[in-house]
């Protein structure tokens, strides 16, 4: 499921991250908490059904496709969180599906994605805004 995250990481974390992966990992705290206290808006896709994963010869071109579903949502307008009506869950015992992870681990993971994903936006964007490169069932909306 494509969702696309508003905003960019500073300057200096772009550069660093240009000189060295590792710079750019060992400044990830410093720019969570630049974030702090920000209003970070999101916008959510429709889900991508696997057969459409599966009509890729590749995993790579399986990946591009996601990420420019997923940047495409850049231009779609917003939704806010108060038009969604979403059910009551019944209140019963969960079962975790997972092992819980820190949250540093997780949040590193997400800044590494955004900032990969930054890069390859224009490229992507302009490779993929027409639907002559998307499957046939699917079109260049999210």
């Amino acid at each position: 499921m494509p969702i696309f995250f508003e905003g960019a990481n500073s300057v200096g974390f772009q550069l660093a991250g240009m000189l060295h992966p590792g710079l750019r990992i060992a400044n990830l705290p410093r720019e969570l908490l630049n974030k702090r206290g920000r209003r970070i808006r999101m916008r959510i896709g429709r889900p991508v059904p696997p057969a459409t994963l599966q009509s890729f010869s590749t995993a790579r071109e399986a990946i591009e496709y996601l990420r420019c579903r997923t940047y495409l949502l850049d231009d779609a307008p917003a939704t806010s969180v108060s038009e969604f009506r979403l059910p009551l869950l019944p209140t019963k015992r969960r079962v975790p599906v997972a092992p819980a992870r820190a949250t540093d681990d997780v949040a590193a993971e997400i800044a590494a994605l955004m900032f990969s994903a930054a890069r390859a936006h224009r490229r992507c964007y302009h490779r993929h805004s027409g639907t002559r490169d998307m499957p046939r069932s699917e079109s260049n909306t999210c």
